[in-house]
């Protein structure tokens, strides 16, 4: 399956967009996802990806002069958002 199939719940922007983002369309999308008996393999730990993310933009601070927090930081307001 591609995510291009999915057209109805997402809006996978074209290759040469600038702004690459997977956007969902259809709420029942995000229930399905964050819905461990329903998603099965699927499923999102919206958790886990917060935990991972934090982690991430601390290494990033830490290590100071990567330039990559901002990125980091960026990709954990979607997730919040996902929600």
């Amino acid at each position: 399956m591609r995510l291009s199939d999915l057209h109805s719940v997402l809006r996978v922007p074209a290759a040469e967009e600038e702004d690459g983002e997977i956007k969902i369309l259809h709420a029942s999308l995000s229930d399905f996802l964050l819905d461990p008996f329903r998603s099965g393999d699927y499923f999102i730990d919206m958790e886990a990806g917060f935990d991972t993310i934090t982690r991430h933009i601390l290494n990033s601070v830490l290590k100071k002069g990567t330039g990559s927090e901002l990125g980091h930081w960026r990709a954990y307001t979607r997730l919040y958002y996902f929600r």
